[in-house]
Formats: structure tokens, sequence, C-alpha cells
């Protein structure tokens, strides 16, 4: 059941599913890798996710107390863990919700400015460069 949220121009689409079976189906259909954030046998760590910003990802956050269902985990294609130290093994929802999605976002920032700094490089050409070199030498001690 697909819904919005907010005005015409700021419309957030959201869809409610009976259970995460349905909502995982429904996210396989359109082609989205889906993570759940669990600390379990094999799962990787959030700083070491391979994953291209390019391709959609769904993340899969658990209960405060009991984390993610079993059967749900392995639904998903794989987990992630925030790594740790100390006598904390968990975080509570709302701060693991914070440092994936700042992850995750911050990865996306990156590529954007990346893709600036390269569009705007790509604009400068070596060989011109060095052709225009000996003239822009010649026009500065030149009255």
């Amino acid at each position: 059941m697909k819904k919005t949220a907010l005005g015409a121009e700021d419309s957030v689409s959201w869809s409610h599913f009976a259970n995460a079976t349905d909502a995982i189906a429904d996210l396989r259909e359109r082609n989205y890798r889906v993570y759940a954030i669990e600390q379990v046998e094999n799962s990787t760590y959030l700083h070491d996710l391979i994953w291209t910003t390019d391709e959609p990802i769904a993340i899969v956050f658990g209960n405060e107390v009991t984390g993610v269902e079993q059967t749900t985990i392995a639904l998903c294609d794989g987990c992630i863990e925030i790594p740790q130290l100390g006598m904390k093994h968990s975080l509570n929802i709302a701060t693991a919700a914070g440092v994936v999605l700042w992850e995750l976002v911050s990865r996306i920032i990156k590529k954007k400015q990346m893709s600036t700094a390269k569009k705007y490089l790509s604009l400068i050409k070596f060989s011109h460069t060095i052709f225009a070199m000996p003239f822009a030498i010649i026009g500065f001690f030149w009255e």
C-alpha cells in the first residue's frame, strides 16, 4: 500500500507491510540489497561494507531489546555490525540508526564532492598547460 505524507511538493512516499518478509520481497523486486544491523557470525563491520552509492540499499533495524529476528536475517544479503570497543556490546536503536545512516550518507556526500572536483579538473588539459607555459612566462615579464 503506497501513501504519501506532507504537501504535494514535499511528499515522502512510504509503504506499510504486514511483516518483514513482505517488505523484503518488495525491496527485492526493486533490486535493493538488504542488510540487517546485527551482531552475528560473519557480519561485516560498517566501515568495511563494500557498497557503491549507485546501488539501492535497504537497512533493517531491529527491536531495541531483541534485535532483528533470525528469520528476517536469513532473508537479508548480509548483516552489518557497528564495531565497538569496551564493555558495551550494543547501542540503543536511535544511536545505531544515526551511526549507520551517517556512514552511508557521508559516502554519498564524498562521492558528490569527488565528482565535482573531477569535473573541474577534467577541464584542464596537461598538454595545453605545457604549450602555454612559455607564453605565460613571457607575458608576465613583458611590459
